[in-house]
């Protein structure tokens, strides 16, 4: 059974996800940082699409 999120769930996973790449990289570990990379393009891909669309508008991008 997938996980689900809220909204603010998500976003904190994703930044989550994005320190431990973050991380990776400082360590000098580019695989571990590949890898989690996808972590967060795979939650970033669970972003709804209200969700999208308001960071969008928040950043000027439609």
């Amino acid at each position: 059974m997938p996980i689900t999120y809220t909204p603010d769930e998500l976003e904190a996973a994703i930044r989550a996800a994005g320190a431990q790449v973050e991380a990776h990289q400082n360590a000098g570990h580019s695989q571990k940082a590949r890898e989690a990379f996808d972590e967060v393009r795979r939650l970033v891909a669970l972003r709804s699409p209200e969700t999208v669309e308001r960071m969008e508008l928040e950043r000027g991008l439609s």
